[in-house]
């Protein structure tokens, strides 16, 4: 009978600073053992109430020779129960992998991400008032210390978005080191994909509806069906490219600055460790 396997490595997040590419990196190596079935599973944010057998359900089938059992999930970063769960389930040798972004730029991103998703149609200003993690997610100053606080200084490394922008070679480099795994390549499809793609979305009340039904799928680990309403081309109906710029307008960053710049003071100290 196979051992049953926990991750040795978790990806925290968080969101919008290329979690997506770096899964599915590990996924294309062919040596990780990432969840069965989906990207990330939420067991430590949002699942937690499944139980732990649930989230050992997850893998249980894996390859015989294998580097590393990782899990990339951005819903723990900012999650205040996340850390103590984690270490309760996982223990304290966990290595915990925080990807951290330009404070305002990650925000605008993530303000893009809930347009997409049909969180709101507001314009900045007036969204982050109606989602706070816009503006919550990217103080690192809070979340980096909770997650080390718990893990201690040495099990929590800092990788950096705008390296895998510029250089994803480098950045996977930087990864791997840090991580402890061999360097592998990076399929030329990665090499070529944008890390971060904004759309909009063509009909709100439907992607809501459609958000809640994945997320009790996922519950059940009903990805399989998941998979399919993606196959049959779903997103395709429900999103589209974005008519507008997306750029960062003066005004909008100037508001993300004004609420982000104690961050930047606490990214340079970090750079510097």
């Amino acid at each position: 009978m196979k051992k049953l396997l926990l991750p040795e490595v978790l990806f925290v997040g968080p969101p919008r600073t290329g979690t997506t590419w770096i899964w599915e990196y590990l996924r294309a190596r062919g040596d990780i053992v990432l969840p069965e079935g989906v990207k990330e599973t939420w067991f430590f944010s949002n699942m937690f109430h499944k139980g732990v057998d649930w989230y050992v359900s997850h893998f249980i089938k894996h390859k015989e020779d294998y580097s590393a059992v990782i899990e990339v999930d951005p819903t723990l970063f900012s999650h205040p129960e996340a850390p103590k769960r984690v270490h309760k389930v996982l223990g304290s040798e966990i290595l915990i992998v925080v990807t951290v972004r330009d404070p305002v730029e990650r925000s605008w991103s993530h303000y893009l991400h809930a347009r997409r998703y049909g969180w709101t149609r507001k314009p900045l200003e007036q969204a982050i008032q109606e989602i706070p993690d816009i503006i919550e997610v990217s103080r690192y100053s809070n979340h980096v210390p909770r997650w080390k606080s718990v893990f201690g200084e040495k099990q929590v490394v800092i990788l950096y978005y705008e390296t895998l922008a510029q250089s994803p070679k480098t950045f996977v480099r930087n990864m791997c080191s840090a991580i402890g795994l061999p360097i592998a390549d990076i399929p030329e499809q990665l090499l070529k994909s944008r890390v971060n793609i904004s759309k909009d979305v063509r009909f709100q009340i439907l992607i809501r509806t459609a958000t809640r039904l994945s997320t009790w799928l996922r519950s059940y680990r009903m990805y399989s069906v998941i998979d399919f309403f993606k196959r049959m081309g779903i997103q395709k109906m429900l999103y589209k490219s974005l008519n507008e710029k997306c750029s960062l307008y003066p005004y909008d960053k100037a508001l993300l600055f004004d609420l982000l710049k104690d961050e930047y003071n606490f990214l340079n100290v970090l750079n510097r460790h």
